[in-house]
Order: C-alpha cells, then structure tokens, then sequence
C-alpha cells in the first residue's frame, strides 16, 4: 500500500499545472479572452508522458529491489546456511564414538559433542532455527533427553546484540534523545536472549512516571502508572535488529525446499507448504511486540482473581513494533525444577498450578498462551505470610498449621524472594560454568529448596513473551 501510495502521490505532484495569465489592462475582445484560457496543446501530453515515466521508475526500483535483490540475498543465505549445517552433517558418524557416561542417559562422549555442536549452530543460524530448536527441545517423545537438555539451553541463552543498539531503539521508541531522560537506570547486560528479541532490566525515573501521569486521563492506565511508580523496575525487550528481513528470508528457503520435496513420491501428503506457511505466520506475529503488550493485558485481566499464576503487564502508552517495556517479575527458570532427578517439595504445587492455568485458558477464556515452553515459565517463590495473632494461638494450642513443625526455621531470619531466587540461580550458574558436577548440583537444589519449603515458601507460576 505504501507503494501504490507513493506513486499516486508523484502522479498528483506531476500533473502539469495551468499557469495563470496575466490579464491585460483592456481585452481588445473577445476573441483574445478566449484564446488566454486556452491551454496549451502541447504541455499536458508531456506531463503525462513524465509521470507514466516516474511511474515507471518507482515500479523498476520496486522490482530490483524487492524482486531480484531479495532472491539474491535468499541464495547468499542458502549458502550461509549450508556453510553451518554441511559440516555439522559430516560430523555425525562421531555419536557413535567416545565412552559413554551412564550420569547422561549412557550416551557416549561423541554424541554428547555433536549435541552441542548442534546447539551453537542452530544458534548461529539466527532466529528461525532458533525457535525450531526450542520446538524440538520440549519433544522429549522424539528425541534423546540429553539432546532436548542441550537444544533447551537456547530457550534463553542465545546471540546477542549490543547495548548500543538497545538503547538506541528504546530512545527512538520513546522520542527522547538519550534513554536517561526516560530511565533512572538501564542495564547493558540482557537478562537473557531469545529468538527474536533480548531482555534488559531497567528502572524508570520518578519524573518520567509523574509526567504520565499528569497526561493520563484513562482509569486503567492511571492504576497502570500507579502501579510503576511503588515499583519502578521494568523488563525492556528489544527486537534484534535485521530479525524481520532475515526471517522472511529463512522462510523463503523453507518454502522452495517444501515445494521440492513434495515433488518427491509419497511426500506430497505432509502438505509441506502449508505446514511452513503456518509456521512462517507464527515466526511473523512474534516480530511485532505491539501484539505481545495486547495479549500480556488481556492474560493479566484474565488472571486478576486467580492466584498463583501471574503475567507481566505491558506499559500501554508506548506503542512501538520493536521495543516493549512490561513490569519486572523476578524468578527462577523452570527448568531449575525439570532438569534435577526426582521430585522437590514444590512439584505437586507447580503441576497443579500449571494444568489449572492451561484449562482455564483452553476452556473458559478461549485465549490461550501458544508459547508455554520452559524458558517462558518462571518460578516466583514466596515467604510465608506473617500470620495474625489469631493464627499463631491457633498453631501454638491445636498445631493445625501446616508449618508449625519448622516453627524454630522461621524464627529465624528467611530470605527474601529475591534472595532465593539468586541462591538458586547462583547454583546453576556454577555449574554451567563447570564449577559442579551434575550430582552436586541437584544435591544443592534439592537441599535449599527443602528449605524453603519446610520454611513456608509457596511457588507460583510467571508466564512470560505472550506473543503467540
């Protein structure tokens, strides 16, 4: 549209305009009157003529640049890719090699390098092969457990861009010139990187949000900035930059490579194409963030009375595709509770919670999270609630609390949610960082959140990147 609407516009602007004459002091008659309206015979073919060829131009450049350019550069990326995934499929026969390590499913020290080879990879690959990786990591029915463990590492850990570029778009979202004026503080280093976009922690300025708020005159984005302004810390997600170009791209490969292979006997039945044009549209609606912040307010009403289950509220007054600002919800990754052996004290709880969560969007509100994998699910463990003196007789004489037997674990001093969720986190950074073995790590979890639990802490669910 913006096209058609750019040369209609060149058209008008062309259009040869009728000069006015200059009139005389005294018509001789009325012959030389009508001859002075007249216009001229030759200037308007000409003006057609150049805006057929301004039309010309602009359809040409349209063509070169959207046609033949764009077909180029999906061939330069076909050989991209191939440059990634030849030698990854060269390297294959080495799963067969190596001791094997019955700590990691018995697969053996080869298979364990080409699963990780394939994780940087697909990461290299940029962000479609990402999202496929992130598919097949929660397919544990097709693949091996310790490749689905490795390929989920790319739930949250992926390529990152500079800060430079985040802070320059979140500026140009905002119209300011430096985030500062938006920001009290910006953190260059991301939370964490998907797919698409990467997270950063931030906390808006006091003026900022009184400058709303003296512009608000809606009763939900009042209580919105209210809201911000008792606790100003905010997650900030930035789109990669080149991420929309280069999936089209990506999707564009997909598709000549369908269509070949449904010329193949016994194949055209998976319906291929259209199995990559539903994919393409689900990769296409997450490159918008505006879609996100619509779907984050709808979830957050829809989940306003049901307790243990909570999504991030988006900050409405920015209306931006590639930047979207929503309030921080602190946590652990899901995967702190999936990759340990056995079962924790909060398990039963989670389950419970996560299966109520789904049905409830499935059934009653018909408006359902289509991204539920774990690096969208956090665990937000809370302290137990400071009982009133009522409940503290009823503990102390009829022992009907369910934590009355930690009574001396919660006389002392307990954590704070934050505290617990950097201990836990803490720990996995130690051994993604290969300061403890597998064994130590799940023994450290299991300890601390044994802990928590015989401490009173309860879990609940936080749903994250609502785009889908």
């Amino acid at each position: 549209m913006s096209a058609g609407g750019g040369l209609w516009a060149s058209a008008v602007l062309l259009q040869p305009s009728e000069a006015p004459h200059p009139l005389p002091d005294k018509p001789a008659n009325d012959d030389e009157l009508a001859t002075s309206s007249t216009p001229d015979p030759v200037s308007e073919p000409l003006g057609w003529f150049a805006c057929l060829v301004e039309k010309g131009q602009r359809l040409f450049r349209i063509a070169i640049v959207d046609g033949v350019w764009e077909v180029l550069l999906t061939v330069l990326r076909t050989g991209e890719l191939l440059v990634y995934f030849v030698p990854l499929a060269i390297a294959y026969p080495i799963v067969w090699f190596g001791k094997r390590d019955p700590g990691r499913g018995g697969e053996s020290a080869g298979a364990l390098w080409w699963y990780r080879l394939l994780r940087v990879q697909m990461s290299r690959a940029g962000p479609t092969f990402v999202k496929l990786s992130q598919w097949a990591a929660s397919r544990t029915d097709l693949f091996s457990l310790q490749l689905c463990l490795e390929l989920g590492r790319l739930h949250d850990s992926n390529r990152q861009h500079s800060a430079r570029v985040s802070r320059k778009a979140v500026a140009d979202a905002f119209g300011v010139d430096n985030i500062d004026q938006v920001f009290e503080s910006f953190d260059d280093l991301p939370l964490g990187a998907g797919a698409v976009a990467q997270v950063h922690r931030g906390r808006l300025a006091g003026a900022f949000i009184e400058q709303q708020l003296a512009g608000a005159s809606e009763f939900g984005l009042q209580k919105g900035l209210l809201a911000l302004k008792a606790n100003p810390q905010v997650a900030v997600k930035v789109l990669h930059p080149g991420v929309e170009r280069q999936i089209q791209r990506d999707l564009r490969i997909m598709e000549w490579g369908a269509r070949a292979l449904s010329l193949l006997p016994g194949i055209k039945w998976l319906s291929l194409p259209e199995e990559v044009a539903v994919f393409g549209d689900m990769m296409k609606a997450q490159v918008d963030l505006r879609t996100e912040a619509r779907n984050a307010e709808r979830f957050s009403a829809n989940f306003s009375h049901r307790p243990g289950v909570e999504f991030p509220r988006a900050y409405l007054p920015l209306d931006s595709q590639n930047v979207l600002v929503e309030t921080f919800c602190d946590g652990v990754p899901l995967r702190a509770f999936l990759d340990i052996d056995g079962h924790t004290q909060f398990d039963r709880e989670l389950g419970a919670r996560g299966l109520d969560a789904f049905l409830h969007m499935l059934i009653y509100d018909n408006f359902v999270h289509a991204d539920l994998h774990p690096g969208n699910i956090m665990v937000s463990l809370s302290p137990p609630f400071v009982g009133s003196p009522l409940d503290r007789f009823v503990e102390d004489f009829y022992d009907m609390s369910p934590f009355s037997r930690e009574r001396r674990l919660r006389e002392k001093q307990l954590p704070t949610s934050s505290q617990a969720h950097r201990r836990i986190r803490n720990i996995l950074d130690s051994y993604e960082a290969g300061e403890i073995s597998c064994r130590q790590k799940n023994e450290a979890i299991h300890a601390y959140v044994d802990l928590l639990y015989r401490s009173g802490f309860t879990a609940s669910l936080v749903f994250l990147d609502c785009g889908l």
